[in-house]
């Protein structure tokens, strides 16, 4: 009985470690990266494009999706857009930031163009030090207020960058309150991170570095400070209504119709685990562009993913490794929540 009665206790104990392993540590729940930001999103707040930042939507404002930058909204209503980057002090002084932005106008500009400092604040909260400048900027086709921000955080090697362009200067009061709440989050994209979106059936590990290209794709990236730019898109689907490999086939069809476009490496099969990779090269080879194809199938599973990768190079076969990385990190997404 003794044995038993124990037996009991030590389960008991067991299960409360493992309860408190999965809620306070995250033993045994997904490491991807949605799992995180979530955990770490107040009720109000909003994670940035590639959930380096997070801050909260003024009000009348949504997200601008033609757009590449970290954050990025508008207003419809009054054209408002304000954007912001992280940028690293050692490429460019906060000073220089101003200089820069004050300036741009005058590149852009074939018109002799007047700017003019409205302006100047600058306030620290906490930590963290915000300082702003409102441009007139005006010519013969232009009359906007250019609204110039920074966020400076205590003992950041980087601050965030923040620009908003307005027809009046009644918007200045929701640039305030934007860039009031814009923090860090604890997200980094200087190590390799899993995306395993909840509209997707599959969830793909991307390499350090590598950034999110367009807003309204769960799954596209490209690394920008590569030796050659690579552009990811990873797409799933279901066979139930089409055959993967003749989708693959038509895909990689409308390709080789382009003009000058050849098939460099013809398909080509690999067995991973339960998956199947199935791989074609196309390439402008003149231009040195090339377009790799990769259909991923998962055994006793309808689940299929087309990766697609377009890339610059000099030599195409010394460019696949981190190609062949992501391709082979794809998975079935136990998160998936679609239809």
């Amino acid at each position: 009985m003794k044995k038993s009665v124990l037996s009991i206790v030590m389960l008991e104990i067991l299960l409360i470690l493992s309860v408190v392993a999965h809620n306070v540590f995250d033993i045994g729940k997904p490491k991807n990266i949605e799992h995180y930001i979530e955990k770490e999103l107040l009720e109000n707040q909003i994670a940035s494009f590639n959930y380096a930042l997070k801050y909260e939507m003024p009000e009348g404002y949504e997200e601008f999706v033609n757009s590449k930058e970290e954050i990025s909204i508008t207003n419809e209503e009054s054209g408002a857009l304000f954007v912001a980057n992280i940028m690293p002090l050692e490429y460019i002084s906060v000073e220089d930031f101003f200089l820069v932005q004050s300036s741009v106008f005058d590149d852009v500009s074939t018109d002799e163009i007047s700017i003019t400092e409205e302006n100047s604040d600058e306030k620290t909260i906490d930590n963290k030090t915000i300082t702003r400048k409102t441009f007139k900027i005006k010519n013969s086709y232009l009359d906007i207020y250019a609204l110039v921000g920074t966020v400076e955080f205590e003992g950041k090697d980087e601050f965030i960058g923040v620009v908003g362009n307005v027809s009046s200067l009644e918007e200045e009061k929701d640039f305030d309150a934007f860039i009031n709440t814009i923090e860090f989050t604890k997200q980094s994209i200087d190590k390799e991170r899993t995306f395993a979106n909840k509209d997707e059936l599959v969830k793909v590990t991307i390499p350090a570095n590598w950034v999110r290209f367009e807003r309204n794709k769960n799954y596209s990236f490209y690394n920008p400070n590569g030796g050659f730019p690579i552009i990811a898109s990873i797409e799933s689907y279901t066979s139930e209504k089409i055959d993967p490999v003749s989708d693959f086939d038509s895909m990689v069809g409308i390709l080789s119709t382009k003009e000058g476009v050849s098939i460099v490496k013809e398909k080509e099969t690999r067995n991973i685990g339960n998956k199947t990779i199935t791989t074609t090269i196309l390439g402008l080879e003149e231009q040195k562009i090339y377009n790799i194809m990769s259909l991923v199938t998962f055994k006793d599973s309808n689940i299929y993913a087309i990766a697609r990768y377009e890339v610059y190079t000099e030599n195409i076969d010394s460019t696949l490794k981190d190609m062949d990385n992501v391709t082979n990190s794809i998975k079935i997404n136990k998160n998936y929540q679609g239809e």
